[in-house]
């Protein structure tokens, strides 16, 4: 979405070139930006408001013929232009991405015959994005810079998913149309459709967007938006809108005048940037596919490396004897904890109910792992229950002991590093590139530093739950007011308590909360 233009000066004069024809296709395809334009500032494309816009305004109408659309809910491929004789299979078992990226390239090798011909020739030859680089710049370059952050095996797997699907697209397709459907031509199209794809919302409801879902991909990108598309769509004009997950976004289908409508939820003064919100992506998801991270995400994630071994490993330290490590991967495997393909993260805003579970089993003793079984067993609805307070004490410090180790492994910041920091969250929305093969860019730097913030605040949330338990005698954990400051543990002893599934939570008048510094 980010059209950055560091990658190459030719492409910079393609962007600068190509933006009139664009404006120019909408124009004659009826796509209409309402108190908007598109401008390319800073290399990079982006709508600015023409005059102020409030809350719930229309900001692009674009007629249903004017966007590429993939039909996820259709049985049987559409009818293509260039590519038929599609096997109906294919499509059944196709991801969004590919369905889209399908339909795309038979537009493409409709060449000037297809109604979407300028617009296409407007869309990026390199879509910076972790495939794209992957293609471009070689895997060992690529592994390389993800490495640190544990994010090279994602993007090999993600690549080798893309590779299985091209094979299964050939085979679909007669011969004759396998010189159309290249590794680079649907690697291309794939990038464009996940850097630029919308979920179109169910006909006449309204519904925050939603650009990407999981589908086949890597289990380690878990889509967190609640509504399930039905459509998927590239919509010429609005996927030049960057993104802001502090910024509202709606979609809204006519029936009548058979155009979708874009609203947004946020206020612009003339002469700002008008974004959108792409949904509750991590800096992973928005690194991986859109080459750009943002600061202060709060739908930030911290992959965990290597979780099996981790949880395995936890398991063999707090065993006794042989027979106690059996009963513990008896009850991990029996609850799908430690399958290899399994992915788990840390979480800005709590810990997740499948990541605590297993670090209770791993730690559980004889006494508490027999519990804990027999509350699955019986109680499924309550198997993210705590045990006891001795169980979630030593759960609560396996973490922050993992916690701490990623963050000795992600090193300081130098001095340069930490002014480009102090520069980039100075702009408000925050957002900086990634650039593929260059270490180090603001991108980067941003990624570690917002990775590093939900690790130290994972890491304090249950040093603080821990001291709150220990003072009190039993297991509870309180919210944390906003700044995220810790409430002193000694505020609690004695205060009355309302129990929830095994979890206290005190009400505390706001005038008696102290907060430490």
């Amino acid at each position: 979405m980010n059209d950055t233009d560091a990658n190459s000066e030719a492409e910079d004069f393609r962007v600068q070139d190509s933006l009139p024809v664009l404006l120019n296709w909408c124009t004659n395809k009826g796509v209409e930006l309402h108190s908007v334009e598109v401008l390319s500032r800073d290399g990079q494309r982006g709508l600015y408001a023409k005059t102020d816009i409030n809350a719930g305004d229309c900001i692009v109408s674009i007629p249903r013929q004017s966007a590429i659309i993939a039909n996820i809910a259709d049985e049987s491929p559409p009818n293509f232009y260039e590519l038929g004789g599609l096997s109906k299979e294919f499509w059944q078992s196709a991801a969004w991405e590919a369905r889209l990226a399908v339909v795309l390239l038979d537009e493409c090798a409709r060449g000037k015959d297809s109604p979407f011909y300028e617009y296409i020739m407007t869309l990026p030859r390199d879509p910076w994005c972790a495939l794209w680089a992957f293609e471009k710049l070689g895997g060992a370059l690529v592994s390389k810079q993800l490495q640190p952050y544990h994010m090279h095996s994602v993007a090999r797997e993600y690549r080798d998913h893309v590779k299985h699907t091209l094979v299964l697209l050939r085979k679909a397709l007669p011969k004759a149309k396998h010189s159309l459907v290249t590794l680079e031509r649907y690697s291309w199209a794939n990038a464009i459709c996940q850097s630029r794809g919308f979920g179109i919302p169910v006909v006449g409801t309204i519904a925050n967007h939603n650009r990407f879902t999981k589908g086949s991909s890597p289990s380690h990108f878990q889509k967190r938006d609640e509504v399930v598309p039905i459509r998927y769509a590239l919509f010429p004009g609005l996927d030049m809108a960057n993104h802001s997950v502090h910024c509202q976004t709606s979609f809204k289908y006519d029936a009548d005048a058979d155009i979708y409508r874009v609203h947004t939820g946020t206020n612009f003064a003339a002469g700002e940037q008008v974004f959108l919100s792409y949904g509750s992506k991590s800096n992973d998801d928005l690194m991986f596919f859109y080459s750009f991270v943002e600061g202060n995400n709060p739908a930030n994630t911290v992959k965990l490396p290597d979780f099996r071994e981790w949880i395995l490993d936890l398991g063999h330290e707090y065993s006794q004897k042989d027979s106690d490590w059996d009963a513990k991967l008896e009850v991990l495997q029996k609850n799908h904890l430690t399958q290899p393909a399994k992915s788990h993260v840390f979480e800005l805003d709590k810990v997740p109910d499948e990541l605590m579970l297993a670090v209770r089993i791993a730690v559980a003793s004889n006494e508490d792992l027999s519990k804990l079984k027999k509350d699955i067993e019986e109680q499924p609805d309550c198997r993210h229950k705590p045990v006891g307070l001795n169980n979630e004490l030593d759960a609560w410090h396996a973490i922050d002991v993992k916690c701490q180790a990623l963050l000795a492994e992600a090193g300081d910041f130098t001095e340069d590093q930490q002014e480009s920091l102090t520069k980039m969250f100075s702009k408000r929305p925050c957002s900086a590139v990634w650039r593929w093969g260059e270490e180090g860019s603001d991108g980067e730097v941003m990624y570690k530093y917002e990775r590093q913030t939900v690790l130290s605040v994972t890491s304090d949330r249950v040093r603080h739950f821990a001291r709150i338990s220990s003072a009190v005698g039993r297991v509870c954990t309180v919210l944390m007011p906003p700044s995220q400051s810790l409430l002193k543990a000694d505020l609690f002893t004695g205060m009355d308590d309302t129990e929830t599934s095994g979890v206290f939570k005190f009400a505390i008048p706001p005038d008696d909360i102290n907060l430490t510094s």
